[in-house]
């Protein structure tokens, strides 16, 4: 764009070219007139002198203000994909993206100033939309990493601002601190050296406290350093101050009195509490000793003897409170045995207590570590707070060692069960599997085969084990279950694929081209079977016969046509039964109970169950059991009604001649 300014009075004229694109102004061009031609060029002259002259300057500019025909014939025939999108729009990109590259670089950096290069990142991304061609060098991607990079700084700009704000907070804290100190700091109105012990000591700490302010980042250095010396200006003016107070002779003797005042509360306590403040008051009076022996050594007094003195005397108190540690050392051991043998007697109790909880609940080697490492602590705790007291050592020890015996073996016995278990798992998981693999061969369909491995009770059940071994940590024998049943499927289905191009009418016929093969499939079992006059050897699916001949075989001949034990050409099975009953009782004692039975109706259950027990004598129920008990009715009604008929003539008759012919009564009676 084209800004001309015209000064009327002269005739001068300042073209101010203004690019659109970059957004600001170039140099001016002064003249006293110009023409601008169609194809962009400009004409200027200019006026020399103030006098007339026939020949005056002229400049020929080439600009880009041309014609809109003149820019449209010498565009190219053929655009590309920028000369679809058009100059305006081109144009307006540019120039946001001009505006973005000087927001990323300013001579300031400043939040505000990332925040505005984010929000023209976002504006420009979100208007035009071909930023991310290759015509234009895929400018979208460079904007997004810009923007993500103008992110990460604007959030490394809050933690400085953290930083900066905690370091003028803690600057704050120091400032007012020291300030109520020093306020509290009139070493004139001080009768005690007490108050001089507190007083350095005191000051010493606020000095470490500000050299340790000294390494956080972004603090005031100056005002720090100022805090300092301000610090150490009134320590030396106290410590001048002490040691004038130290020159008198009886300025100790408070200290003394509060040494003794400490041993004599040490002497009558009891517990071990007050103990600990009597400890921390030392420990106090230790410190406060420890600064006045530096600051009277570092000091420049002008008498010799005078120093010598103090520290004497310093010295002489410095025995004073070694003496008071060393009873309260021995005071606090006796209190603390007395007090700890009763504490450490019920906390011992508590933890044998816990030690059996915790093996209660241990069901898994992993529970036992988990047990242990927490009992591991509770002990850990009891010798931090007793391995002082020797005499407790020896017990921790010993129950150290306990523990870990006992959960040691409980952990073994789990890891053993668990074994078993996984072992009685595999078996069974292993003799599915056999069946699995049978059944799955069986199968003519796959959709059937399919069907059966996804809902069979087997093959859920195989799975099932599998989840319980893994359960159990055995991944190992679950994996190769797991890979087993499905190399079974794997192996159906190839085998099935085969068939189906092997086979015909079903597995009975192999067919290989023309020609067509029977498939016997039944298993070879070798039998015994009629042949001719006599018995043979044959092996079933086959035409082998062989003939037995052997005597001992040819003499029970008549039993070759009996095909049960409990039935022959004389004896009915129901009759075989009723009598086996019977005798059994008669041999057991307990025909009263088979009385009994039929009174209460109960003889047909009983026979029934005997039937049951002799599967391998061909019994039919509801024949044989039936018959049975209709005979052994009506055997129980004739053995308890015929007497000495139920036993054969000739016993009877030798029985009768016996006792006619037998003349003592001894024998006769019994």
């Amino acid at each position: 764009m084209l800004y001309v300014f015209h000064r009327r009075e002269d005739g001068l004229y300042k073209l101010l070219p203004y690019n659109l694109i970059r957004k600001e102004v170039q140099n001016p061009i002064p003249c006293h007139g110009y023409s601008l031609f169609e194809d962009g060029k400009m004409v200027c002259f200019r006026v020399v002198g103030d006098e007339p002259v026939r020949v005056h300057p002229m400049q020929v500019w080439q600009t880009p203000f041309s014609s809109v025909e003149h820019a449209d014939r010498a565009a190219p025939a053929e655009g590309g994909y920028l000369t679809k999108i058009g100059n305006a729009e081109l144009v307006r990109g540019i120039s946001d993206a001009y505006t973005v590259r000087r927001l990323a670089t300013p001579e300031t950096p400043s939040r505000q100033g990332f925040e505005d290069l984010i929000a023209a990142c976002n504006r420009t991304l979100d208007t035009y939309h071909w930023l991310g061609h290759a015509d234009v060098s895929n400018l979208g991607e460079t904007l997004h990493e810009l923007r993500q990079t103008a992110e990460l700084v604007i959030d490394e700009f809050e933690k400085v601002e953290t930083i900066r704000g905690r370091a003028a907070s803690a600057l704050k804290d120091a400032r007012e601190t020291q300030t109520e100190l020093l306020r509290t700091l009139r070493p004139q109105e001080w009768k005690a050296v007490g108050k001089y012990m507190e007083a350095l000591t005191a000051l010493r700490k606020r000095r470490g406290h500000l050299i340790t302010l000294r390494e956080l980042r972004y603090m005031d250095l100056a005002a720090l350093t100022a805090l300092e010396e301000e610090a150490t200006e009134r320590f030396e003016q106290i410590s001048r101050a002490a040691v004038e107070f130290l020159l008198d002779p009886a300025s100790l003797a408070p200290l003394k009195k509060r040494i003794e005042e400490v041993l004599a509360k040490i002497e009558a306590a009891e517990k071990g509490a007050a103990l600990k403040e009597l400890e921390a008051e030392v420990t106090s009076i230790g410190d406060g000793l420890d600064v006045l022996s530096e600051v009277v050594g570092g000091l420049q007094v002008e008498d010799a003897t005078a120093r010598t003195q103090i520290l004497e005397r310093i010295g002489e108190v410095y025995a004073q409170l070694n003496r008071v540690r060393a009873s309260l050392a021995n005071r606090k051991r006796e209190v603390l045995t007395r007090e700890g043998r009763a504490e450490f007697s019920a906390q011992f109790a508590l933890l044998g207590q816990a030690v059996q909880s915790a093996l209660a609940r241990c069901e898994t080697p992993e529970h036992c570590d988990e047990q242990l490492s927490r009992l591991m602590v509770q002990l850990e705790e009891l010798e931090a707070r007793f391995g002082e007291l020797e005499e407790f050592v020896g017990d921790l020890a010993t129950k150290r060692e306990e523990i870990y015996e006992a959960f040691g073996g409980k952990k073994l016995l789990l890891l053993d069960e668990r074994q078993r278990r996984a072992g009685t798992l595999v078996t069974a998981a292993e003799r599915i599997l056999e069946g699995v693999g049978r059944r799955a061969r069986t199968f003519a369909d796959a959709d059937a085969l399919n069907a059966w491995f996804a809902s069979d009770a087997m093959v859920l059940k195989l799975r099932d084990l599998v989840e319980r071994l893994q359960e159990l940590g055995d991944s190992v024998h679950a994996e190769e279950l797991a890979s087993k049943l499905k190399t079974a499927r794997q192996d159906a289905l190839r085998t099935l694929r085969d068939k189906q191009d092997l086979f015909e009418d079903g597995d009975s016929i192999i067919k290989l081209g023309r020609h067509r093969f029977g498939v016997n499939t039944q298993p070879l079992e070798l039998t015994i079977v009629p042949r001719g006059e006599g018995l043979a050897f044959h092996l079933t699916g086959s035409d082998f016969y062989q003939l037995i001949d052997d005597p001992r075989l040819a003499e029970m001949k008549d039993l070759w046509d009996q095909p049960l034990i409990s039935e022959s050409p004389h004896v009915y099975r129901g009759e075989l039964l009723a009598a086996t009953i019977l005798f059994r009782a008669e041999r057991d004692g307990t025909v009263g109970a088979l009385h009994e039975a039929v009174r209460e109706g109960r003889l047909a259950a009983l026979v029934r169950g005997e039937a049951q027990q002799r599967y391998d004598e061909g019994y039919d129920r509801g024949v044989h059991d039936a018959d049975a008990t209709r005979i052994l009715e009506k055997l129980l009604a004739m053995e308890s009604t015929a007497g000495l008929l139920r036993f054969p003539p000739q016993p009877r008759a030798l029985a009768c001649l016996f006792w006619a012919a037998c003349k003592d009564d001894r024998l006769r009676g019994r």
